[in-house]
Parts: C-alpha cells; structure tokens; sequence
C-alpha cells in the first residue's frame, strides 16, 4: 500500500488534466505522445502548477496522464536540458527550484540580450511590425484579480517576443523565449503583487517609439532600462511576498 500523504497526492491531482495525453494524440501517429506529455508538463512548471522543488514521481504521472514510461522520461530529459527539472541520483526528477541568484543571473543576461535585439528591431523592423508592436504595448490588469494578472503575464509575453521576431534573428529570438519562460515562474508564485501596469505600458511604448524612428541606440537603452525597473521590482516584491 502506497505511504504517500493525501497531501502530496491531492497535489498531482490538481495539476494534471483528466484527460489523458493519449486522448489528444493522433492515434496513427504515436510519435506525437512525447511532445503532448513535455509540453503540458513544461506549461504546468512554467505556471507553478508543479512547484519548484515538488518530486515528480514517475509512476504517479504515467498513471495520470495515461501513458508509459518510455514517453515520460523523454519529456523530462528534455525539461532537464531547459533546467526546468533537476535529475537526482537515485531518486527520479524534481521540478527544479527558483533562488534569488538564478532570478539576479537571468536578469542579467536577459538586460545584454533583449538590450541589443531592440537595437536590432530599430534597424530591420517593419511599418506593419511595427505597428503590431504598438498594439502589443498596453498591459493591463485587475488588482486582486487572477485572471487578469495572468492575462498581463501572458501580453507582457508577446510584446517582448514580438520585438525579438522583428530583430531577424533566430537565435537571439529564442533565447529571449527561454528567458521569457524561465522568468514566468517566479511570478506565478505570488499572483497579484502589484505590478504598475501603467508604468509597464509607457515603457513599452518609448521602446516602439525608438524602434519606429530607427533609433537603436535608444532604443536599446529604452529596453534595457524598462527590463532594470522590472528586475527591481520583481525582486523587492517576492522578497515582500516570501515567494523566494
């Protein structure tokens, strides 16, 4: 009989879909089965639906998500490569947890990155991608509501991915998307803790300014110091919040 605590069980109940990935999948393409299970356990981590640190016990999620092993691992070796997980000797997978220096670090990199990709957009962007970016800009939420602040989360998501795609470059584009990604956690840790939505948005509206008047010095200075103003306040409020 199973020692494991009701707690830790309602856990993985709540964060799994009941309906089971090989429901979703083509039936005469089995190839897609390990794709489903990485991309709904990467989006579950990524929303701390799975909690830094929480033990991914193998048999409890093949059960849930209605499929073997073989599939399981595949995924979880690919959220290893991306240091979403963490494999321990011994003891299967965790979710990988969220420290200060990893938020100060990937700040850091994400200030030189997005920093020269706005640069970048001033000199390759678009009228039409341009435009679109201006429209990408508002963010708005609801204090207090849930909803709305993951409707922010998500907006804020696509204007910075929308400016790296202006940038024509592949490379660079993703590793904004991975920072973007790894950065989402540790808001999904403390919904709701004030973000000055309308600060955000004369932000993001000064770099498309710079950007339409293909400026890129200042329009990398322009991101870099709305990245340095949401490092600043990401980090004042989980440490408020007690999130890290």
């Amino acid at each position: 009989m199973s020692k494991r605590k009701p707690v830790e069980r309602a856990k993985i109940e709540a964060v799994t879909n009941p309906q089971p990935v090989t429901a979703l999948a083509d039936p005469e393409d089995r190839t897609a089965i390990p794709d489903l299970v990485y991309a709904r356990i990467r989006q579950q981590i990524l929303t701390c639906q799975l909690a830094p640190g929480m033990r991914i016990i193998e048999s409890e999620f093949c059960e849930r998500l209605a499929v073997s092993r073989t599939p399981l691992r595949e995924a979880l070796n690919r959220l290893a490569s991306e240091a979403l997980v963490k494999k321990l000797p011994y003891r299967g997978y965790t979710v990988t947890p969220i420290s200060e220096s990893d938020i100060v670090e990937l700040c850091e990199l994400r200030t030189v990155v997005e920093g020269s990709v706005a640069a970048l957009a001033a000199q390759r962007a678009t009228p039409d991608e341009v435009d679109r970016l201006e429209q990408l800009a508002p963010l708005d939420y609801i204090p207090g509501d849930r909803t709305t602040y993951e409707l922010y989360l998500q907006a804020n998501r696509r204007f910075h991915a929308a400016v790296a795609r202006c940038a024509r470059n592949g490379k660079m584009e993703a590793l904004v998307l991975s920072l973007l990604d790894q950065l989402q956690r540790p808001f999904y840790l403390r919904l709701d803790i004030g973000l000055p939505s309308e600060e955000a948005t004369a932000e993001h509206l000064e770099v498309v300014d710079a950007i339409r008047q293909r400026n890129p010095v200042r329009a990398q200075s322009a991101h870099v110091r709305q990245l340095e103003s949401t490092r600043v306040f990401m980090l004042r409020a989980l440490g408020r919040s007690g999130a890290i």
